[in-house]
């Protein structure tokens, strides 16, 4: 799987000390492509790989961000909007909780 002008990330070890267990081992899955795709399912089990949407095999690459049906339709602008709602709504809860406190005395 090539990945050509995706933005590296790197994780510090404190980072990875505060991550929960399955979000590392999601990272790790999703970076050596063995995540349960269509794709992966097929190479496994003999499962169909083929996309719902669109005659494409359907690998990590593809759900994510290559399904030109998917993108017609709206679906990543979706999903998009539906992690951006769930960071407003942790930082506002965050925001609240930290103003509820009682003034800090200098």
């Amino acid at each position: 799987m090539r990945w050509e002008g995706m933005e590296r990330r790197k994780i510090s070890w404190k980072e990875l000390w505060e991550m929960e267990a399955s979000n590392i081992s999601f990272i790790i899955r999703a970076t050596y492509d063995v995540l349960p795709s269509p794709k992966n399912l097929h190479q496994w089990y003999g499962e169909d790989p083929t996309c719902a949407l669109c005659p494409t095999p359907e690998t990590l690459r593809h759900i994510m961000t290559g399904c030109k049906t998917s993108l017609t339709q709206g679906c990543y602008t979706w999903r998009h909007n539906q992690v951006l709602k769930n960071l407003a709504s942790t930082l506002e809860n965050k925001r609240s909780a930290i103003n509820a406190l009682p003034p800090r005395k200098l």
